[in-house]
């Protein structure tokens, strides 16, 4: 009986050792593309699940918004009754099933109003013309943030508007990231020579700032634990519960100029732009915690062997909740700015299936000794 016992814990060991070894570290490139008859696109946000793309295509009278998904493609979200091309989709709810921006109210382009789309109801404006841009909306699509026609953040949740006054010293406002649940915000105020990032939550009665020099926030993560952003020139990770902000440095040979753009659901993953004096001098950059800021596409290049020739990632501007999937823009080979997908999700090998087969086959008629540890 310990014979057989022993027998069995070898081979479920070996399973767990193929079984591991076997999950591929793929990775994807995906170019998104272009509206019908426009050359250019730049994808501002992605759902928490990554399944839909959001951002503008411009067109030769101006930027239209557009949701990109994997079984439709890039479609047009249309503009707001009046302005033909005038119209930026910023951010999207948890399933892309909800989409917010903002829209041109007139030919000329010099007034705009926030934006929500679905696909039953179409666009429509927020709340007319008291608010101006929809920068960001929560998970579950209950809370959209932004800012004003008189420049002035915004929360807005359950048909109520609530209005972000600028820090001490700070002229104008905007909120530009919101939590899963909608109850915390950040954003930055604008003051004379210089901005300051901030923090509020729906029990707050003014808004907190970061510290930081010129700083200003760009996103929160879906748990409120991060905020990023950018201060000093630098990118910046900032720990809610800790109160501290840590610079997150540049890429490696660049110039000092950095920003962070989005963060992941627990705040693990930070995606951005860094600069480099090697190639083209704007680079999409990916940070964790153990290989700190990375170019994108030498990763994609190095670790991933995927070949990308004529292609410069300018920027990463929005990352899933996972951490796997990045989107953003790029220079494409006829150097025009194009939206890109990137998918960092391990894709287990036919070997692997079977060493996992074996696995439960084991496990199902014996007690299991040990637990198997996936990695990549």
């Amino acid at each position: 009986m310990k014979r057989h016992t022993n027998i069995s814990i070898l081979l479920l060991a070996v399973a767990c050792l193929f079984l591991s070894s076997t999950l591929a570290s793929a990775a994807s490139f995906t170019p998104l593309g272009f509206l019908t008859g426009a050359t250019h696109s730049d994808a501002r946000g992605i759902s928490a699940d990554g399944s839909t793309v959001v951002g503008f295509s411009n067109t030769a009278t101006g930027p239209q918004a557009f949701y990109w998904n994997s079984s439709s493609g890039m479609n047009a979200i249309g503009d707001l009754l009046g302005a033909p091309n005038g119209s930026r989709a910023l951010g999207a709810s948890s399933n892309g099933a909800t989409i917010v921006g903002n829209g041109n109210t007139n030919i000329s382009g010099s007034t705009a109003e926030a934006f929500s789309f679905t696909q039953l109801g179409g666009i429509t404006s927020v709340a007319g013309p008291s608010l101006k841009f929809a920068l960001d909306i929560s998970n579950d699509a209950s809370t959209i943030v932004g800012q004003t026609s008189t420049n002035i953040a915004y929360h807005r949740a359950g048909g109520l508007t609530t209005t972000i006054s600028p820090l001490s010293g700070g002229t104008t406002s905007q909120a530009t990231g919101v939590s899963a649940d909608g109850s915390v915000v950040v954003g930055t105020s604008v003051g004379i020579g210089a901005n300051d990032a901030f923090l509020w939550t729906t029990s707050s009665v003014s808004a907190t700032p970061l510290g930081g020099s010129n700083s200003s926030a760009s996103a929160i993560s879906s748990d409120a634990s991060t905020i990023v952003g950018r201060s000093s020139n630098l990118a910046f990770r900032y720990d809610v519960g800790a109160t501290t902000m840590t610079s997150l440095g540049d890429l490696p040979g660049g110039f000092g100029q950095s920003n962070a753009r989005d963060v992941s659901a627990d705040g693990s993953v930070i995606v951005g732009q860094g600069s480099s004096t090697s190639g083209f001098p704007l680079a999409a950059f990916i940070w964790d915690q153990t290989n700190g800021m990375q170019n994108l596409k030498t990763l994609l290049e190095t670790t991933h062997g995927l070949d990308l020739t004529g292609w410069n990632l300018i920027e990463a501007n929005a990352v899933s909740d996972n951490g796997l999937i990045i989107t953003g823009t790029a220079l494409n080979p006829s150097f025009r700015t194009e939206a890109f997908l990137v998918d960092l999700t391990p894709i287990p090998t036919p070997l692997a299936v079977t060493a996992g087969l074996l696995t439960f086959l084991l496990l199902a008629v014996r007690r299991p000794y040990t637990a198997c540890k996936h990695t990549a």
